[in-house]
């Protein structure tokens, strides 16, 4: 077995630096002298190679899955962004510039010349290089100084391999757990709303590359991305205003405090109700407390602990409340209520 091959995705986190850790694991199993590469990385989880330079740490776990050490020719450009608009650039894993867009054009030739010559090497000592490509092919912006994916592709000769409903399907199997699961807590509904939203990520960068690929309209991709933002807005405000409740203490949904005063006082010995309040610990947890005024003769005959039993039965078989707290008062201890309120 001699060659080389391709692994492209449709977006970032498709599950490109996985599969190519897995063939070269299964090349290796089986004997083949296999190789990881990728031309280009943007990250700023590095390893440090023996010889003191740097490779993206996708690559090191590539390299380990081949049985080989890290080096810098598995990884020879590496970006590590340093703000929204400029990166370190690390050429053969040394850093020998801070780029921003417009910077990194004019490197782009001699770039090209050091993942050419690295790759071609590779392809020499080894019987297979099993390459992985950077974001998305499907970003025709990109195209020009494309150094890891159709333009390597062309430039050596390689067959591709495009990887797109690798990571749809992880996204489906997780979201499918997730919501077996209780959803109450706000946790777990945040990470299902955030495993939704990039799901719909995935699905919209595939419509969008069918779409470019099939009638050139390159605002596909512009349109998708704007859809999933749409997407991501609605389930972030979900999560703020259910957040936003806990944090202001807020009455709990589901909870009216008229219905709750009027079940509360068709309890036996139950005189009346006031200070009523019902708040919100966690997602979740409500909790209420309430003044409760009870017959003088409850206080004398010990019928005040199975009062409170059936109070919180009460509270918990018809408004699921089961964190409350009752202050048993004598009718004649209203004239110390000076700021009751109903």
């Amino acid at each position: 077995m001699k060659g080389a091959l391709l692994v492209a995705g449709c977006t970032s986190d498709a599950g490109k630096s996985v599969l190519v850790a897995g063939l070269c694991r299964l090349l290796a199993r089986r004997g083949v002298s296999v190789a990881p590469f990728k031309a280009q990385n943007m990250s700023n989880n590095s390893v440090v190679t023996l010889d003191g330079g740097e490779i993206g740490r996708a690559q090191a776990l590539q390299a380990a899955a081949c049985g080989l050490e890290p080096s810098v020719r598995f990884n020879p450009v590496l970006l590590k962004p340093g703000s929204d608009r400029r990166s370190q650039l690390v050429v053969r894993g040394q850093a020998v510039a801070t780029v921003g867009a417009a910077d990194y054009i004019a490197h782009r030739e001699s770039l090209r010349t050091v993942v050419a010559d690295e790759l071609a090497s590779l392809r020499a000592e080894f019987d297979v290089v099993i390459c992985e490509g950077a974001g998305s092919p499907a970003e025709i912006n990109l195209r020009a100084t494309d150094l890891a994916n159709m333009g390597l592709a062309r430039a050596a000769g390689l067959p591709v391999l495009v990887v797109a409903l690798v990571g749809c399907v992880v996204n489906v199997a997780a979201a499918w757990l997730i919501a077996r699961a209780s959803r109450a807590s706000l946790n777990v509904e945040g990470a299902y709303q955030h495993i939704l939203t990039d799901l719909y990520g995935f699905i919209g960068t595939v419509i969008a590359a069918v779409v470019i690929m099939t009638t050139g309209w390159s605002k596909a991709d512009s349109v998708a991305s704007l859809i999933v933002v749409v997407l991501m807005i609605y389930a972030a405000w979900g999560l703020l205003r259910e957040s936003g409740k806990i944090l202001l203490e807020g009455a709990p949904g589901g909870v009216d405090l008229a219905q709750v005063r009027a079940h509360l006082l068709g309890v036996d010995h139950i005189r009346d109700v006031h200070d009523l309040h019902a708040w919100t610990i966690t997602s979740g947890m409500p909790a209420l407390s309430a003044h409760v005024v009870v017959d003088d003769d409850c206080f004398l005959d010990g019928h005040t602990p199975r009062l409170l039993d059936e109070l919180q039965d009460c509270l918990g078989g018809h408004f699921d409340v089961e964190h409350s707290t009752f202050q048993f008062e004598q009718a004649s201890h209203a004239e110390h209520e000076h700021g009751a309120h109903g």
